[in-house]
């Protein structure tokens, strides 16, 4: 009879194993998935009102990602990201708003970083592709 530690041992370790190749495959997948991004406008006034659409575009060997789940996040700057979790079209493609909070003599604004993250790129574990979405800032007139 084989005992029931041994049965667990093995199957954590199979459950490694096959989470680690999964890990691995999509890491050497990486550099094969591109993100693009466009502004719209390409710049925006830091006045609170005033937006831009950001246009995502998810490829792999140059075809579209469809229904791939990308999240977005503010990484310098302030303001909002809405939505900040979208999700790709049969083109790979998907849109969301930042609008910058305002800008003062006390919280002056040139520019804000937003991060895109794929996050479909693995298949058991998540593994990320980032791209960085720069947003010139303009300040707004006294």
């Amino acid at each position: 009879m084989i005992p029931w530690r041994l049965i667990v041992a093995g199957s954590l370790a199979a459950l490694l194993v096959v989470a680690g190749s999964d890990w691995a495959l999509s890491k050497a997948r990486l550099d094969d998935v591109v993100i693009e991004s466009w502004l719209d406008p390409p710049r925006v006034v830091a006045d609170g009102k005033s937006a831009t659409v950001i246009t995502l575009r998810v490829t792999e060997h140059g075809q579209p990602r469809a229904g791939d789940l990308v999240q977005l996040w503010i990484d310098t700057g302030s303001g909002l990201v809405i939505p900040d979790w979208v999700i790709t079209d049969e083109e790979g493609m998907a849109q969301t708003v930042y609008t910058p909070n305002p800008a003062s003599v006390y919280d002056p604004h040139d520019e804000a970083k937003i991060y895109a993250m794929d996050i479909n790129v693995g298949r058991l574990v998540e593994v990320g592709k980032r791209h960085l979405v720069v947003v010139p800032l303009a300040t707004p007139d006294a």
